[in-house]
């Protein structure tokens, strides 16, 4: 019963990670917006605000228990409510009857027969009581001697406290019989909408039932505002019943007709001729107005700029049963913030596979666009642990690239770090460049290198015919992946943010906390 509202709480406003590189040993799931309990999807959120005020007009939607199947969608609105879609085994619930006029003769029938025969035998015993009652009370009335007259009296007294319990006992089962008769009559539609909680009778097209409401109740504590929330659940049992047509044919059962669980004022739960439905999605205002600010609030970049501020990628790498990440960032540098510095981090060990080392590792370059749309890299600077590795500066002018003691002379190629393939893959596919000769300095030594865009929308990487990176990009120029070929090393990109998605990300979360809305 409680297993829906146990899921939504559960996951609820979860602890998220804040910083993700802190470690670089954090498993990288946790970055996704899924995981982060949030989407930017609407259809993957609901309301768990069960408790309507007003006339608030909601839609619920339930599912069959342990599936995402669709059974029934309802439209509520002041107290009522309407179907939507639903399948064919719960027409009924929606279904009213055309009521007679005869119900008060035909609920007698229901009257418990044992009790009809009790009256009339206390009936007869109260009347010649009452006989009794009046010769002895005659009998008072003439006595003369004072002690007869108290004895007599003594008499009376017990015989009119008999009288009044014999009463006592007939009105109590005329109350009864009154009650039963007096109960209202309603149909399922009737019952399924308003879920009362006293018993009642229930018609059909064929037949009137007596109807016992068992209410089991509880509580819960509210993960959200930490108050004590009422649960009700209603097993609404046929205790008789008689046909229509033959109002003599009566018979007694013991079954189940339909049964709710209201969590709050919602339904979370029924079951209706072994068929159950559980509460699925809740749309409520608050959801409505959740729509509209998702929509205008982004919760990822959706192109890779980074214009004002940092854009980070992360990326996982899952090898056996371990999980480890890359993370990749962009921003703008330089005097006019015309220059593109990338920095990739991770262990050493992801960098480089064959490697046991978990030193972190970070790779620092800075980039540029040239005349001609030409791409190239100005400097680089690696660390581990902090502590500067190696570096290398290049002079386009002068064509000459400074690594360590060594001076290199470069030809009309292009040179990069590691770190600068990354951008170039993206600006490849985006500036649709087919081709291109390439170096990539590896510690000291620039490997020739070929830099190809295939017709998958990849930009592959390959020494000498032999394919060594191979970056799928997507259509707003994102790395998605990178398979590093020598150790069949695929990195998947989990999660991408700027400080702009970060403080979007606070600002629905807060709206989801103060209005009850959760990640499904």
């Amino acid at each position: 019963m409680l297993s829906f509202n146990y899921r939504l709480k559960s996951r609820c406003f979860s602890a998220i990670l804040t910083t993700l590189m802190a470690s670089l040993c954090i498993t990288a799931n946790s970055a996704s917006l899924a995981n982060q309990g949030l989407s930017e999807s609407i259809d993957h959120y609901s309301s768990i605000n069960y408790q309507v005020r007003n006339s608030a007009q909601r839609q619920l939607t339930y599912a069959k228990p342990g599936t995402q199947t669709t059974i029934l969608t309802l439209l509520e609105s002041k107290n009522s409510l309407q179907l939507k879609q639903g399948i064919k085994a719960f027409q009924p619930l929606f279904q009213s009857v055309q009521k007679q006029q005869n119900y008060q003769n035909l609920k007698k029938a229901f009257i418990d027969q044992n009790g009809v025969e009790r009256q009339a035998d206390l009936t007869n015993e109260l009347n010649e009581l009452d006989q009794e009652v009046s010769a002895l009370s005659t009998q008072v009335n003439n006595e003369k001697d004072v002690n007869k007259k108290a004895k007599l009296n003594s008499e009376l007294g017990k015989l009119k406290q008999e009288q009044r319990n014999l009463e006592k006992a007939i009105k109590g089962i005329k109350r009864k019989q009154n009650s039963l008769t007096s109960l209202p009559v309603y149909d399922l539609s009737q019952v399924f909408a308003h879920a009362y909680k006293k018993n009642f009778f229930l018609v059909d097209s064929e037949s009137l039932y007596l109807v016992n409401v068992k209410v089991t109740r509880a509580r819960y504590q509210d993960s959200l505002s930490g108050k004590s929330l009422s649960v009700n659940e209603l097993d609404y049992r046929i205790d008789s019943q008689i046909t229509l047509a033959s109002p003599n044919k009566f018979s007694r059962q013991d079954r189940s007709v339909l049964k709710l669980t209201y969590h709050q004022d919602t339904l979370m739960h029924f079951s209706y001729r072994q068929q159950e439905g559980v509460l699925s999605h809740l749309e409520d205002a608050a959801l409505s107005e959740f729509a509209r600010l998702l929509k205008s609030t982004p919760l990822e970049p959706k192109e890779l700029s980074f214009k004002g501020e940092t854009l980070t990628n992360l990326y996982l790498w899952s090898n056996a049963d371990q999980e480890k990440t890359l993370e990749v960032s962009y921003k703008e540098t330089g005097k006019r913030k015309n220059l593109i510095q990338v920095k990739v981090s991770a262990q050493t060990n992801v960098f480089d596979p064959k490697q046991s080392s978990t030193a972190l590792e970070k790779h620092i370059g800075v980039l540029a666009v040239a005349k001609g749309q030409r791409l190239v890299e100005l400097k680089k600077i690696q660390t581990i642990n902090g502590k500067k590795d190696i570096g290398w500066d290049q002079d386009i002018r002068n064509g000459i690239i400074k690594l360590g003691p060594e001076t290199i002379f470069v030809s009309k190629e292009d040179y990069y770090g590691y770190e600068g393939l990354w951008y170039l893959a993206s600006w490849m596919s985006r500036n649709n460049i087919k081709l291109k000769r390439i170096f990539l300095i590896n510690g000291t030594e620039p490997i020739s290198l070929t830099a190809k865009l295939t017709k998958a929308g990849e930009v592959e990487i390959s020494k000498a015919g032999n394919a060594l990176y191979q970056f799928s990009v997507d259509s707003n120029g994102f790395v998605t992946n990178l398979f590093f070929t020598p150790s069949k090393q695929m990195l998947t990109l989990v999660s991408k943010e700027t400080k702009s998605t970060k403080a979007n990300k606070a600002k629905i979360k807060q709206y989801m906390q103060n209005n009850k809305i959760i990640l499904l």
